[in-house]
C-alpha cells in the first residue's frame, strides 16, 4: 500500500497544507481583529458606566445635605442659572448615555463571538496543518493507505470549511478562488 504514495499525492498534500495554512492564518487575524474591536468598545464602554454610577452616586449624596434641591426638566432651568451641580448632572447623563450606546454595539456586533469563532477555526487548520506535516515527513514506506489518509484529511478540511466563518475576499487572491460562502 505504501507503494501507492506517488510524487504527486505528496503535490497535492503540500497544496492542501499551503491553502490551510492560508486559512488558518485569515482566521487568525481576523480573530485579532474582533478582539481589537471588542477591547475598542468594551474598555470604554466600563470606564464611562462606571464613571456615571460612581457620578450618580456622589450626585444623589450632594443631593441630599444640600437646602435647595432642583430638579432638572428639559427647558426647566436655563443653562445661564445652572450651578455646578446641574452641569455634572448634565455631564453624567451625557456618559451615562454613550457608555449605554456603547454596550448596545458591543451586544450587537458581538465582536467576542466572532472572534471565538474564528479562533477556533484558526486552531482546527492548524491541527490538520501538523497532520499533513506529521504525514509528509514519515517515510514513504511507512506512511500506510494514501486514500484512507487523504479521506480522512478530506473529510477533516471539508467539516472545518464548512462550519468555519467566512474570510474576507484579500485570502481569495492567495488561494486562487473564491473564499467567501454565500
Amino acid at each position: 500500500q505504501s507503494k501507492l504514495w506517488t510524487p504527486s499525492l505528496d503535490k497535492l498534500l503540500r497544496r492542501w497544507k499551503r491553502q490551510i495554512d492560508i486559512r488558518r492564518r485569515g482566521h487568525f487575524e481576523v480573530s485579532r481583529n474582533y478582539n481589537k474591536k471588542h477591547y475598542l468598545l468594551g474598555i470604554p464602554a466600563t470606564i464611562l458606566t462606571t464613571l456615571t454610577s460612581t457620578g450618580t452616586l456622589t450626585t444623589f449624596q450632594y443631593q441630599g445635605t444640600s437646602t435647595t434641591n432642583k430638579t432638572i426638566i428639559a427647558g426647566a432651568i436655563s443653562p445661564i442659572s445652572w450651578g455646578v451641580q446641574e452641569y455634572i448632572l448634565l455631564i453624567m447623563g451625557i456618559l451615562g448615555l454613550l457608555g449605554a450606546i456603547l454596550v448596545g454595539l458591543m451586544t450587537f456586533l458581538n465582536y467576542q463571538e466572532a472572534s471565538q469563532e474564528n479562533k477556533t477555526a484558526s486552531d482546527e487548520y492548524e491541527s490538520l496543518h501538523g497532520t499533513i506535516e506529521t504525514i509528509l515527513s514519515v517515510p514513504i514506506e511507512v506512511r500506510g493507505n494514501p486514500v484512507d489518509a487523504l479521506k480522512n484529511i478530506k473529510d477533516k478540511y471539508d467539516n472545518i470549511v464548512r462550519k468555519s466563518p467566512s474570510l474576507p475576499k484579500k485570502y481569495s487572491v492567495e488561494l486562487g478562488f473564491d473564499v467567501v460562502s454565500e
